[in-house]
């Protein structure tokens, strides 16, 4: 897949995501979302090509600047994703708070924009008055705003927090705090820890997964306040749900990756293996893996994670109805990606859920990997997490994709252009048949001629019943004949031999004498040279690399055959002028060879 092609794929998706979306590349503003430029009430005409600190706060213009100049290039899967806040200016002259997230791709600065303008004021208010606190915590309902006793049990509980937990007020009014979080966390203290840092420093800040009423789990950016007054005493608390601000940033960086990784692809088995490694390295999800169909089974192809032998229990073979059944087999069978929302409850995982659970797969997605409209394989994800996945996830599998698409095509052209160098060698063979009989026709007329007149003088000397007299002076004579014929036998034998290296398949390579390259390749082309009426000037220096003798008669025949079609061209009249000038020399250790017609 060209590069193009995954810009265009990943504008197409940020176009419809519900945070802000940006591309600065030199300080200028290249690309913004629809939900970016309805944060600042601009048109796409009025943002792109502006300086993107036109829209900064003149006050945190300075803090911009330098975490652009510190952002480090997004080279592996180690470097982490940079996060600032700052405040904006929307074009009516709005102060709007936002918090991004961003990392350097391919030279420009790509990034997520949310608005935290309420959770500003909120902190804000915090700070000031309790009856101003309260008002605020009864309008906010994006958030999750209760307060705490010192004992961390609830006493106040807004709209936010029943939207987010699940929880109304009369559930909770009075429970301890811990209920929210995660088996893990509680054996750690990690609620005993962040209340002690908000009660010595005055407030924590962090994140960490919660629990729902329904069981569910999500990512929670928490902030406690300390609050100490006359009428009460403990602390506030705000919460927001980051789940999906988190899994769309990382969606971003693993499309990235992605998207890379198809552009440098070189083989299937390597670009697949690589595909795999970002998602579980870059994703953070639990294993990965890709299967293609044999012999009437899907057999994993490469994989990366915590496998601990998983791939071993699949035994997904089409005529099982049950395991073809699952998702991996649905995707295969409709071509449409099928989700796992939770591994422990969902019946189609039913003949995979002890060895699944086993090793903290906890949902799943199967992605079609599609060819030509013909499913080719399947991608499968695993997440430690229930309901980690959704359709975001086709984006990934149309990328990976289009790696296997270009991957293939590349390889199919290769093979055309195999078969047909194939057949332009078979038609240079031809061409360079016909010139070959010529010349063999030639000296074996003459080997022939003088056999004959030897046999004949023979004949004639047994029958005369000749003196050893005379035949000892008939011997200079049938001494040159026999030079003759061994003379024509040996051109033969030249012109068989180039022959025989230009049909030969691959040798080793050796240490080639270039000039013997040349001769043998002239001996070869001398009746096209002959017939077209052309003159060959030589300057061959006597140099030898190590090379495929083969090979290198079978370029130069084809220079030479080349050369003498385009003089033909050139030239009508047979007495024309035609000339190739052949020159071989050393240059940086290498023989280069040059054919100028």
């Amino acid at each position: 897949m060209n590069k193009s092609k995954c810009v265009d794929l990943f504008f197409e998706m940020a176009n419809k995501w519900d945070v802000g979306v940006f591309v600065v590349k030199d300080g200028v503003v290249r690309y913004a979302n629809p939900r970016l430029r309805n944060l600042v009430k601009c048109s796409e005409k009025e943002l792109i090509g502006r300086e993107i600190l036109e829209f900064i706060h003149p006050d945190d213009r300075n803090k911009v600047r330098d975490v652009i100049k510190k952002r480090k290039r997004l080279d592996s899967v180690s470097v982490p994703v940079g996060s600032c806040v700052f405040r904006v200016l929307a074009k009516d002259g709005t102060v709007v708070w936002v918090e991004t997230s961003s990392a350097e791709v391919e030279g420009a600065l790509v990034g997520t924009v949310v608005d935290i303008t309420k959770r500003m004021m909120l902190e804000k208010a915090l700070k000031g008055s309790e009856e101003q606190l309260r008002m605020l915590v009864d309008s906010v309902e994006e958030y999750v705003i209760f307060m705490l006793e010192d004992n961390g049990r609830i006493v106040e509980w807004n709209k936010g927090a029943e939207r987010v937990y699940g929880y109304s007020v009369g559930e909770v009014i009075g429970e301890h705090l811990s209920m929210f979080y995660t088996e893990e966390d509680s054996k750690r203290g990690v609620l005993e820890k962040e209340l002690e840092e908000a009660r010595t420093k005055g407030k924590y800040k962090g994140e960490g997964w919660r629990i729902r009423k329904d069981g569910s789990r999500f990512l929670a950016e928490i902030t406690i306040y300390r609050i100490e007054s006359d009428i009460f005493k403990g602390f506030s608390k705000i919460v927001r749900d980051i789940t999906e601000e988190r899994k769309k940033n990382t969606f971003l960086q693993l499309l990235s990756r992605c998207g890379r990784l198809a552009v440098s692809a070189i083989d299937e088995r390597t670009f697949l293996s690589e595909v795999c490694k970002a998602i579980v390295e870059v994703g953070g999800y639990r294993l990965a893996w890709v299967g293609y169909l044999e012999d009437g089974e899907i057999v994993p192809f490469v994989y990366h994670g915590h496998e601990d032998g998983y791939l071993d229990t699949l035994k997904l073979n089409l005529r099982d109805v049950k395991r073809m059944g699952g998702p991996t087999g649905r995707a295969l069978r409709t071509g449409r990606t099928q989700i796992v929302r939770d591994t422990a409850t969902d019946p189609s995982f039913e003949p995979w859920r002890e060895e699944a659970l086993k090793r903290g797969y906890r949902s799943s997605i199967a992605i079609p990997l599609t060819y030509r409209d013909e499913v080719i394989g399947i991608l499968n994800i695993y997440s430690s997490e229930p309901h980690a996945f959704d359709q975001h996830f086709l984006e990934i599998g149309d990328v990976v994709a289009l790696g296997l698409s270009m991957l293939r095509t590349i390889n199919e052209f290769e093979d055309v252009s195999v078969k047909l160098l194939h057949l332009e060698r078979l038609s240079t063979a031809g061409t360079l048949l016909g010139g070959i009989m010529h010349e063999i026709k030639n000296p074996l007329s003459v080997a022939l001629m003088n056999t004959e007149l030897l046999l004949d003088e023979s004949k004639e000397m047994l029958e005369k019943d000749m003196k050893i007299e005379e035949v000892i002076k008939k011997l200079p004579e049938r001494a040159e004949m026999v030079e003759d014929i061994q003379t024509a036998v040996v051109q033969i034998k030249n012109i068989v031999d180039g022959l025989m290296h230009f049909v030969r398949k691959e040798e080793e390579k050796e240490i080639v004498r270039v000039r013997d390259v040349v001769d043998t390749t002239l001996t070869m082309v001398a009746y096209p040279l002959r017939k077209s009426n052309v003159l060959v000037e030589k300057h061959v220096e006597d140099v030898r690399v190590r090379a495929n003798r083969t090979q290198m008669i079978q370029f130069l025949t084809n220079l030479l055959i080349n050369a003498i079609d385009a003089l033909d061209e050139k030239y009508s009249e047979p007495d024309d002028n035609k000339r190739i000038v052949l020159r071989a020399w050393k240059e940086d250790g290498n023989a280069i060879i040059s054919v100028c017609d």
